[in-house]
């Protein structure tokens, strides 16, 4: 299992262990998950880099807040993830977005309604500085998850944020 895979099972299984966060889309780096939709984002004339891959590895919904994220074994490797999510984010928008994933989810319109957007990079090895922008899910070597809210969040969304992050 290469430490991408480690990172996308261990964030599976958080989020699967909160009853307030759904995962809408989950396609980790092996490409060996299939209990959910594929969600293709369109060709981003911005990206900068060339990908084929038009699919985030996680999109997760938490009440208001959209999560898209992207994994990698190590932060250091993670600047094309940042440039992907920064153009989505810059020319599809929330509604861009959220327009796609009801295409192939939709049931994801029900309330509350999403007004949030959070892009999020989950990687095993902190060893490279993230913009502070980004949201960043850290599995540690005994499968622990740290994370950090990062972004222009306020204090109270980060609070919000962290009650569907705690066990009843």
């Amino acid at each position: 299992m290469t430490a991408e895979d480690r990172v996308a099972y261990a964030l599976r299984t958080l989020y699967l262990s909160f009853p307030e966060v759904h995962i809408i889309s989950f396609h980790p780096p092996s490409g060996k998950a299939y209990e959910t939709p594929l969600i293709r984002f369109p060709i981003l004339q911005n990206l900068g880099i060339a990908s084929k891959r038009r699919h985030l590895d996680f999109i997760v919904r938490c009440g208001r807040f959209l999560i898209l994220q992207e994994l990698k074994g190590d932060a250091a490797s993670s600047s094309n993830d940042q440039v992907k999510l920064l153009a989505l984010q810059q020319e599809l928008g929330l509604g861009g977005i959220m327009k796609t994933i009801r295409a192939r989810v939709p049931t994801i319109v029900t309330p509350p309604t999403i007004d949030r957007l959070i892009l999020s990079l989950g990687f095993s090895t902190y060893n490279a500085e993230i913009p502070r922008i980004f949201t960043t899910f850290c599995v540690d070597t005994n499968g622990m998850v740290h994370w950090q809210w990062g972004g222009d969040l306020t204090q109270d969304e980060v609070s919000e944020l962290a009650s569907y992050f705690t066990l009843p």
